[in-house]
């Protein structure tokens, strides 16, 4: 595959094995928002922050008539509201959708 003058062409490859099964796996933990203060609070907006393996997780009590910013964010987010009667505005890009 490569070149005799590459030094990749001299790697023995690995054994093929077949995968352990998984036999531990780690306990639940639960992220209890309301058992310390918001990390940000400010402009109608009280937010909190739970860390999990590969993501972070923002919970955020809003009150009405409020706007959240994300300047300069390449990450992926998305917006979940437990509250079907309360609508959400969403502009991105100069666009504005609003969410039912």
């Amino acid at each position: 595959m490569y070149d005799a003058k590459d030094p990749r062409s001299s790697l023995v490859a690995a054994p093929a094995a077949a995968p352990k099964a998984a036999t531990e796996f780690a306990g639940v933990e639960y992220a209890r928002f309301h058992d310390q203060p918001p990390a940000e609070s400010g402009g109608g907006v009280r937010t909190w922050y739970a860390r999990g393996q590969n993501f972070v997780l923002v919970y955020s009590e809003a009150e009405a008539e409020c706007s959240f910013t994300r300047a300069a964010q390449h990450d992926e987010f998305a917006v979940l509201s437990p509250d079907a009667n309360a609508p959400l505005e969403i502009t991105f890009d100069g666009k504005v959708t609003a969410v039912p």
